[in-house]
């Protein structure tokens, strides 16, 4: 017998600040039991049948959500995960006023009674400050990327929410790990899906304007080659070009088709004694990203500061010759 979901973690993105004259434009959800299990998570940009608003902020084009589901077409899927849950947001008000507002849109008004808890208003009573979500989730070590992209920041608020609970003692043996697996479903249009689509499109028009596409995959990397006093050219070690190495990774993190924890990247890290980076800066030597087009933004900033771009195969097999011994290779 399937779990009741217990609490729904929720993140919107908005065209705006008020729910009763603005829309949203993508919707998050993760479902976690009474033990904080991950019961289900999924996230899809929404069509708000007006203009996005504030791209800037939120990074959401009018193109994006052209073919994406409107809200009625998503509710559905919401209802069942709100129902007799306890909604947790980062600023919970913000979230549960542009939900309750959507749903009351088409008839349904019972969402503004739900009990809930917010993060923002526990990390503060916990003392922190600043209290900005990527501010409090480094309070406990959790990645902070894509802030202000709904699929990253309920994964953040999840993770912070539990954390939060921890720190109190009040949670019981949870498997909750970050990265968290998001279903893909038919109906649902996620952000990176809709990206990948409209870099389709641009990499045809340059082809033909310029005679060239847009790079899609990450930049080629290779260690360098040191001469021998004999002549003959050797490649450095893996665990010598990973030792020290500070490393920044983008979510979700997958070996093998299988979700790499954050919790086995830091065991990782220690047994091959690289750092595990939350943001990007000029100490940073390797940003490891699977999906490029999702993460333009953070890609270009890699190499503004002079880090070197890794797909993620890139980075295991640095991480397999460090230990082709123990791994069998």
């Amino acid at each position: 017998m399937a779990a009741t979901p217990k609490y729904c973690v929720i993140d919107v993105e908005t065209t705006g600040l008020s729910p009763t004259s603005d829309r949203v434009v993508e919707v998050a959800v993760i479902t976690l039991s009474e033990q904080f299990d991950v019961l289900d998570a999924w996230a899809s940009l929404v069509n708000p049948m007006r203009d996005v608003g504030p791209t800037n902020i939120h990074g959401i084009r009018n193109s994006y959500v052209s073919n994406a589901p409107r809200f009625q077409d998503l509710a559905p899927l919401l209802l069942p995960c709100l129902k007799d849950s306890i909604f947790v947001a980062h600023n919970a008000r913000f979230d549960k006023g542009f939900i309750a507002a959507e749903f009351n849109r088409i008839g349904i008004n019972f969402v503004h009674q739900l009990p809930q808890n917010c993060t923002l208003e526990m990390s503060k009573s916990a003392g922190f400050h600043p209290l900005k979500l990527p501010d409090c989730c480094r309070r406990f070590d959790i990645p902070a990327d894509g802030w202000h992209g709904a699929q990253n920041d309920v994964s953040m608020t999840a993770a912070l929410f539990v954390s939060l609970l921890m720190r109190k003692s009040v949670t019981p043996a949870t498997s909750f790990s970050l990265p968290v697996t998001f279903r893909q479903s038919e109906g649902l249009l996620p952000r990176a899906l809709a990206m990948q689509s409209r870099a389709g499109i641009l990499s045809k028009l340059n082809d033909v304007l310029f005679g060239r596409p847009v790079p899609r995959q990450p930049r080629p990397w290779t260690p360098t080659l040191n001469s021998t006093s004999a002549g003959t050219a050797t490649t450095p070690s893996a665990s010598s070009v990973l030792s020290g190495a500070r490393i920044c990774f983008v979510p979700p993190l997958t070996r093998g088709g299988k979700l790499f924890t954050f919790e086995a990247l830091r065991q990782l890290a220690a047994e091959k004694n690289f750092i595990v980076h939350a943001n990007l800066s000029k100490n940073v030597r390797f940003l490891v990203v699977a999906d490029v087009e999702a993460h333009r933004g953070r890609v270009e900033k890699a190499r503004d500061v002079g880090a070197t771009i890794l797909s993620e195969q890139e980075f295991w097999n640095l991480v397999d010759g460090s230990t082709a011994n123990s791994a069998g290779v």
